[in-house]
């Protein structure tokens, strides 16, 4: 049965018919009778259950099934033949591209990666689109799998003023005399060490920054050189999106929460997403509303 399998019933009506059938007496509340009628009783019961238990849900489905609503190529169904995918995938990993060149190629094969990239394969997405793994072409996938036309330094200048803009407000409300604004934003939501972490600590089951190393699932991405914290984190808060990570690794919740929702906007705010501190921290910086800072959605 689907359920079992997915968050998402595929066969709806079938499952209500079904239902009815082997429970002739289901649905007969309220002098209802008609078979259509009971039928229709039991749909609507089925639909408004699993979208209640979707809400509450944080797996990876339902995140990236979300994902999708508000990022215009997050999984696209429509891309190259195989044999156009097989020529610019060699061609990247053989020849030596300039950078509009690569650019192109990396916009032509999208589709193809976001495929091998949703079914959680980091290896083999290494393997295939090795170019991909740097600073630079993290900022430009966000950019494509976003599909408004903007470029991948319009995403990480717009990510890191919206970062100094929440951190510089909070270190003044606060008082706080910690030198660095962005750490006194992780410290207040109580979660800089994951994400982070010290070299002693080490890398993290979730996306955190050893050093100036961006890491996924226990995997170095890249390496960042002469970046800042706040261009630390913003990258960071990308490769939620990029990797397709969930946002509900506990030890992070709150930071990636806002890092996607309030200030990438790649992701939808919603009420269980709010740990406490963070609905603390939003309130108390009037920013209670997504739209209250950053792009528009």
């Amino acid at each position: 049965m689907p359920l079992l399998h997915s968050r998402y019933i595929k066969d709806l009506d079938t499952l209500a018919c079904d239902l009815v059938d082997q429970f002739p007496e289901l649905a007969k509340e309220d002098g209802r009778s008609r078979l259509v009628d009971r039928i229709k009783l039991v749909k609507d019961a089925l639909v408004n259950k699993t979208r209640n238990k979707r809400r509450r849900c944080s797996s990876p489905e339902v995140e990236n099934k979300k994902r999708k609503k508000l990022l215009d190529n997050y999984a696209p169904s429509v891309g190259l033949d195989v044999v156009a995918v097989q020529q610019h995938v060699s061609l990247m990993k053989t020849a030596d591209l300039s950078e509009s060149e690569l650019d192109k190629a990396m916009d032509a094969t999208l589709a193809d990666r976001r495929s091998i990239v949703m079914k959680g394969s980091l290896k083999e997405l290494r393997h295939v689109y090795p170019r991909l793994f740097t600073e630079d072409q993290i900022w430009k996938e966000l950019a494509r799998v976003r599909g408004k036309g903007s470029s991948g330094a319009d995403e990480k200048r717009e990510a890191c003023s919206d970062i100094m803009e929440f951190a510089t407000k909070l270190q003044r409300q606060t008082g706080c005399k910690t030198e660095d604004a962005v750490d006194s934003l992780l410290r207040a939501l109580g979660e800089h060490r994951y994400v982070f972490p010290s070299s002693e600590e080490g890398v993290q089951a979730h996306p955190c920054v050893v050093g100036t190393a961006l890491y996924v699932c226990g995997k170095k991405i890249c390496d960042v050189r002469d970046a800042d914290s706040g261009e630390l984190l913003a990258l960071w808060g990308a490769s939620f999106t990029v990797f397709a990570q969930r946002l509900s690794f506990q030890r992070c919740k709150s930071s990636a929460t806002l890092m996607c929702c309030v200030v990438l906007k790649t992701d939808k705010l919603a009420g269980r997403q709010l740990t406490a501190r963070l609905s603390a921290l939003l309130k108390a910086l009037d920013h209670s509303h997504p739209s209250a800072l950053g792009r528009e959605q």
